[in-house]
């Protein structure tokens, strides 16, 4: 009979016992690895809800504030977004007068009451309890009810919300919550300037079916639509029908692929003008050093065929990922073509699709149609299309291809000069120009057009706290 040793029989018991305190700091292990993947997943759950309260908060203030100076409607509509988003959320509101900033730090009350009336001066702390300046901005308070009824520009939204947690309990963290989260929004100019400032993309078609009294008659359009803005207020971009390939000499040189170049050559500047003067300069008094001018100076005809689709999207893209966060985003679209790239087919309804997401990124549209009446784009007059790209205004009717006879018997405007007089005139965002003699006309009244829905249109912002 053989003998265990006693070594043997220690060597067993002690690696026993460390199997023993292996399962112990297993055990505890992976319950601080369950506690790290319970604290991780309501992280997520709490900054998820967070985000998701403070995206109810900025619809709803930009709901609310479209109806101002109606406090009442704003307030309602306001709740009403909340309410429906998240129900059971009723935030507070509170309204405000935001005005610009003088060099000493005041409220600047020149702008009062052009952007909003917050009732009589003077504008200070002692006067408006809870006045507050940035280097920009001052927000003044402001009572759009009675007996006062000022005239309000600005509203905030602010709401907080408790987080139910799913896992942390079991650590002992049953819930927390977002904090007061306050979302603001502004109708109108708000801050800097009575009048509203804005980033536009001027888009133009310079595709092989433009002549050269129609590029000559662009030119000159163009360079009136920029005398008539102010470098002041207005950063403009170029894009171009087809891409283009930029040289040293002419940013705009076309390119002869379809697929490569910029759609816009030429970023947002404001070195356009020599002089900002009212009436404005007539011829233009343009600056010839900047890019923006030589861009539309040096246009010439593309061989490319007409993708409306690409370049409204790249438009919209560059405004919102370039554009200043305080200026309203706008295009202005020009074309003397229907769509027949990028597909085979299906070319018109892309060009409707892209220009409809431009428009639910905030930028207006405003369309030009050049020499397309009686134009068929895929069985619907390519007028309709371009109407149906363009942004409906904020106040007043939607935007529309107003009367005329389109091909194949569809209706369609720009057809006869009653239908043209009435469709420029119908104040709408879509216009249309039959011939070159009427181009700078129609980027005149294009150019009121989107300046007028700046004034009006609504931005979030961030006030001084």
């Amino acid at each position: 009979m053989r003998l265990r040793s006693p070594r043997h029989e220690e060597t067993r018991g002690d690696r026993s016992g460390e199997r023993g305190v292996t399962a112990v700091f297993l055990a505890l292990w992976i319950i601080v690895i369950i506690g790290f993947v319970a604290l991780g997943i309501d992280m997520s759950i709490h900054t998820k809800s967070r985000q998701n309260l403070w995206d109810t908060l900025d619809a709803s203030a930009l709901a609310g504030v479209s109806f101002l100076p109606d406090g009442d409607a704003a307030a309602q509509a306001a709740l009403d977004y909340a309410d429906a988003n998240m129900p059971g959320l009723a935030p507070g509101i509170e309204f405000w007068c935001v005005v610009g900033r003088t060099a000493s730090g005041n409220p600047d009350s020149s702008h009062i009451p052009a952007m909003c009336d917050p009732g009589p001066g003077p504008y200070t702390a002692g006067a408006y309890p809870g006045l507050e300046c940035n280097d920009r901005m001052c927000l003044i308070p402001c009572n759009p009810f009675a007996p006062e009824f000022d005239v309000c520009n600005t509203m905030t939204v602010q709401a907080e919300r408790d987080v139910i947690y799913t896992f942390a309990p079991v650590i002992g963290f049953n819930q927390g919550s977002t904090g007061v989260l306050t979302s603001a929004a502004c109708k109108g100019p708000c801050g800097a300037s009575i009048l509203a400032p804005g980033d536009i993309a001027l888009v133009v078609d310079r595709t092989g079916s433009m002549r050269p009294q129609d590029v000559s008659a662009l030119q000159s359009a163009s360079n009136a639509f920029l005398e008539g803005l102010d470098t002041s207020l207005h950063d403009v971009a170029l894009g171009t029908l087809g891409r283009s390939n930029p040289s040293s000499t002419c940013p705009t040189r076309p390119s002869t692929s379809g697929s490569s170049g910029p759609w816009i050559p030429v970023g947002l500047t404001n070195d356009y003008d020599l002089t900002d003067n009212t009436p404005p300069d007539n011829p233009p008094n343009l600056n010839a050093s900047s890019e923006l001018v030589q861009g539309i100076s040096c246009l010439t005809t593309s061989s490319t065929g007409t993708n409306l689709g690409d370049p409204i999207e790249a438009a919209g893209n560059y405004l919102v990922a370039n554009g200043r966060p305080e200026a309203a985003d706008g295009v202005v679209f020009m074309t003397d073509g229907e769509a027949n790239e990028p597909f085979g087919s299906g070319n018109c309804n892309y060009a409707e699709t892209k220009a409809l997401g431009v428009k639910s990124l905030g930028v207006i549209v405003v369309t030009i149609a050049y020499r397309l009446q009686g134009v068929d784009c895929e069985g619907t007059p390519a007028t309709t299309v371009l109407a149906d790209m363009a942004s409906d205004p904020l106040s007043g009717v939607p935007t529309a291809d107003d009367g005329g006879d389109g091909p194949l018997g569809l209706p369609g405007g720009c057809a006869t000069p009653p239908s043209i007089s009435s469709e420029n005139a119908d104040g709408d965002l879509f216009f249309c120009a039959p011939d070159p003699g009427q181009l700078a006309a129609v980027f005149h009244a294009a150019s009121g057009a989107i300046l007028a829905e700046f004034s009006d249109r609504t931005l979030l912002i961030r006030p001084p706290s």
